[in-house]
């Protein structure tokens, strides 16, 4: 999940009204999920993930939302999504660089959040739990689906595991493993 947090408030707390021109002091983000990207950098996903994106405001109510998305020709408002969250449900690597924000105004003004960009690659094979690295936990995985040379690897989870396209599961796949690992949080070697 992806979540914008906006907070409005003036130096000792007290809030400042939705649409405030006091830019320096307008917004505070953060982000929450099992990624935690630095503020400002695209969301990495893989193929056939689903990703919300939520905002939460906080100003004069009642604050309404319409979600945006550019596909590179402009923003264009996303029929139906006027709530604090708007759901991908199968990102594609077509929707890479695909750029998500939502207009917010209330009776005193109206804002932008910032904007999330998707950064959506293919799925690297040993990458077995998709979080977009090759480490240890891969590893483990890849170990239980060994089958050795001429065996075959019939275990419906273990199907991945065949890296080099044949139907055993054995050194030459863990060579293509070996050459992809690169550890927990860095980006997969191969």
């Amino acid at each position: 999940m992806i979540h914008l947090h906006a907070i409005l408030e003036q130096p000792h707390g007290q809030q400042h009204p939705l649409g405030s021109s006091d830019e320096s002091r307008r917004q505070h983000h953060t982000t929450t999920g099992h990624n935690r990207p630095p503020h400002n950098n695209p969301y990495h996903l893989t193929p056939n993930t689903m990703v919300q994106i939520c905002l939460t405001a906080e100003g004069v109510p009642p604050i309404s939302y319409q979600w945006q998305r550019d596909l590179g020709s402009g923003w264009e408002n996303i029929t139906g999504a006027g709530s604090t969250c708007y759901t991908v449900e199968s990102v594609q690597l077509s929707n890479d660089g695909d750029q998500y924000r939502c207009f917010l105004v209330n009776d005193c003004g109206s804002a932008y959040s910032d904007v999330a960009t998707l950064n959506v690659n293919p799925r690297i094979k040993p990458d077995f739990d998709c979080d977009n690295d090759v480490d240890q936990e891969d590893f483990g995985r890849f170990q239980r689906c060994l089958s050795g040379s001429g065996i075959p690897q019939t275990e419906t989870d273990c199907q991945t595991a065949k890296l080099d396209s044949d139907d055993d599961v054995d050194f030459e796949d863990f060579d293509i493993f070996i050459g992809c690992m690169n550890g927990e949080g860095n980006p997969p070697g191969c």
